[in-house]
């Protein structure tokens, strides 16, 4: 008898079917893995947008404040603090922007603990954001804030003292 089942565990035997869990476990990582990826390029695309919109505010930040830099030029601020006041007003805004990201999954995390706490399954918390995830997202928020400001800082640094104080 074991020799006539050993050839049909995975097939049909009389009327009764023997299915193994691991083909429906297989197919639910593969799911879980293609939604990974997916969002996984949703927020490569939104890290990068918020990239170029912090290069832009610095952008003109650095255009607005020309007779600023001058002026500083000309009273003896070297170019590394020139360079590090930008870098560091880049990272402030990288800072603030991921703990305007973090509030708003903490927020999106409780609400979906909440929905799923009141629909009477028996489960209380399936969202959960550990505190070292969120130490290192504001960590990652403010090194893209410093890399998306390096440009501008640059920029500041190379200004011409004179045609900088010249500027209205």
């Amino acid at each position: 008898l074991e020799g006539w089942l050993a050839g049909r565990v995975d097939g049909a035997v009389g009327e009764y079917t023997l299915e193994n869990g691991n083909s429906a476990m297989a197919e639910s990582n593969d799911e879980m893995t293609s939604l990974a990826v997916v969002l996984g390029g949703i927020a490569s695309i939104a890290l990068l947008v918020g990239g170029i919109g912090i290069m832009n505010i610095m952008l003109v930040t650095v255009t607005e404040r020309t007779k600023e830099i001058g002026i500083m030029k000309v009273l003896g601020c070297s170019l590394s603090n020139i360079r590090s006041l930008f870098l560091l007003e880049a990272a402030f805004i990288g800072l603030f922007g991921g703990l305007l990201g973090l509030g708003l999954s903490y927020g999106i995390s409780g609400l979906i603990n909440y929905v799923v706490s009141q629909s009477g399954n028996g489960q209380e918390y399936i969202s959960y954001i550990p505190l070292w995830l969120s130490g290192a997202a504001l960590g990652f928020a403010v090194l893209i804030g410093v890399l998306a400001g390096l440009m501008p800082a640059l920029r500041a640094m190379k200004l011409s003292a004179l045609e900088a104080i010249r500027t209205q």
